[in-house]
């Protein structure tokens, strides 16, 4: 017991230099105790530097060429646009013409069938089969006649 006894002995070196008589829990200890402040120096702006600058000068370049040929492309799909507008317009009106002449040419077959014109030779057909006939009874006699 002598031990514990002595344990608790305060001696008058033992105080801490620092002691208070407000408790350990009211005393407000700084957040960052034991951080070593860093002393930060304000960034400073230098702009860009030369190689991307360089870079951002090239994408530049490249970004307006690319716009200026697209440009030129939609002005190039435009007027593409109203050709096919306009072929279109001429194939339909050029698909009419291509039946009235169907129509003109049939009624002009059916007038040339019912004259007994050969459409093709131009030559009355009646005509040309009654000198066929002609021609074979000419020839059948000739024959008729040598046998």
């Amino acid at each position: 017991m002598k031990r514990a006894a002595n344990k608790y002995e305060f001696k008058a070196t033992s105080i801490p230099s620092d002691f208070s008589l407000v408790p350990k829990t009211a005393i407000s200890k700084p957040h960052k105790e034991n951080v070593p402040r860093n002393y930060f120096v304000a960034k400073m702006h230098k702009g860009t530097s030369t190689r991307h600058g360089q870079q951002q000068s090239e994408l530049k370049g490249q970004n307006q060429l690319l716009v200026e040929a697209n440009e030129e492309l939609q002005k190039k799909n435009s007027e593409t646009q109203l050709k096919v507008a306009q072929l279109e317009q001429q194939y339909s009106d050029l698909q009419g013409t291509n039946a009235d002449i169907k129509k003109h040419l049939k009624d002009c077959h059916a007038l040339l069938v019912a004259g007994n014109i050969d459409p093709v030779l131009g030559e009355r057909i009646r005509e040309f089969a009654l000198q066929n006939e002609d021609q074979q009874r000419v020839v059948e006699f000739s024959l008729f006649g040598l046998l």
